[in-house]
């Protein structure tokens, strides 16, 4: 059993991403002026993690991603 590690997003995250993202969004005044858009989210993400420039950092926890 480990700890939680921070590390570098991958494509296999971008689910859980794309739904903490959204969720986020609910959570705070924006939801009123953003419109939820997942598509739009996830293709952010992917982008950021193939970029060389952009980089997202999660929390994981025995493989379960529990931040960004």
């Amino acid at each position: 059993m480990g700890g939680e590690v921070i590390r570098e997003a991958e494509h296999r995250d971008v689910a859980a991403l794309v739904e903490m993202g959204c969720a986020f969004l609910r959570s705070t005044p924006y939801a009123a002026l953003i419109a939820d858009n997942p598509a739009q989210m996830e293709a952010l993400a992917v982008r950021l993690i193939d970029s060389d420039t952009g980089v997202i950092f999660v929390s994981d926890h025995e493989d379960r991603l529990t931040g960004m």
